[in-house]
């Protein structure tokens, strides 16, 4: 990975958006995840307009025998 690219990274955040905002030529609709730079994003959180978003870890489901749909029973042919 660049080295350019991952700068990039580590200078934006992800914002879940409370209330509508038109910032340039920018949307952000309401009840909306953003990715939007540090500086603005800590102007969004300053105010009140959005909250930082973490993601949830997803739980991974285990399969079970219960949960398994039965095998075909192998016969001998005839």
């Amino acid at each position: 990975m660049p080295f350019f690219l991952s700068l990039q990274k580590i200078n934006t955040m992800k914002l879940l958006m409370l209330k509508s905002v038109v910032n340039g030529s920018q949307v952000h609709k309401k009840n909306t995840i953003v990715e939007v730079s540090a500086e603005i994003a800590r102007q969004y959180l300053a105010v009140g307009i959005a909250v930082e978003h973490k993601e949830k870890e997803q739980k991974v489901v285990i399969e079970t025998k219960e949960d398994k749909a039965p095998r075909k029973r192998r016969t001998k042919k005839k």
